[in-house]
């Protein structure tokens, strides 16, 4: 958790100064990785370093270490971090954007990886909220697979919505035809 705190209090920080990793970096006499390494919360900065940190932001190793806000905007998230530790905050729901807001900033297998997390209710959303931001190969990928989870109840509320080749998915996976409007 501590890792965590101070990564997110130095990515905040050096937003808030429009700073880059190699900018920081310079000003502590550490390399950019050194910077990647502690935002990604794989490393911790020395004590040493980390006076160095708490004189150039002006602000006390308390801080440095409390609970961080989460105040770091997305974009910089996705600059900044590792992707997979963003589309991670996404899932887990430590990012504090809405899921709409950003989908379209995520590469085709990221976009896949959410939709793989909502079919194994590791992340809730209402599919009615996500199937408009998907593509088409997106949202068979997502219809698959309320069908192979038999999430009836899922699949009822799209009707509307779906293509007619998707609604031909259902039909195969219904006798009763309950999805044909």
């Amino acid at each position: 958790m501590l890792l965590k705190n101070i990564a997110c209090n130095i990515t905040r920080l050096r937003s808030a100064k429009n700073l880059s990793q190699k900018d920081l970096a310079e000003e502590l006499f550490v390399t950019h990785q050194a910077v990647s390494k502690w935002e990604n919360g794989k490393s911790a900065p020395s004590l040493d370093v980390l006076v160095l940190i708490t004189k150039f932001f002006g602000v006390t190793i308390d801080e440095l270490i409390s609970e961080c806000n989460g105040d770091i905007d997305f974009k910089v998230m996705l600059n900044d971090f590792e992707r997979d530790y963003c589309v991670t905050s996404i899932i887990n729901g430590t990012a504090k954007e809405n899921l709409e807001d950003v989908f379209f900033l995520l590469k085709e297998t990221e976009r896949e990886r959410i939709i793989i997390s909502v079919l194994k209710n590791e992340y809730e959303i209402e599919i009615l909220e996500l199937w408009p931001l998907l593509s088409l190969k997106e949202r068979k990928i997502l219809l698959k697979g309320l069908l192979r989870n038999k999430k009836e109840d899922e699949i009822y509320n799209l009707r509307k919505w779906l293509r007619t080749d998707e609604r031909r998915m259902t039909k195969n996976y219904n006798k009763e035809n309950i999805y044909e409007s």
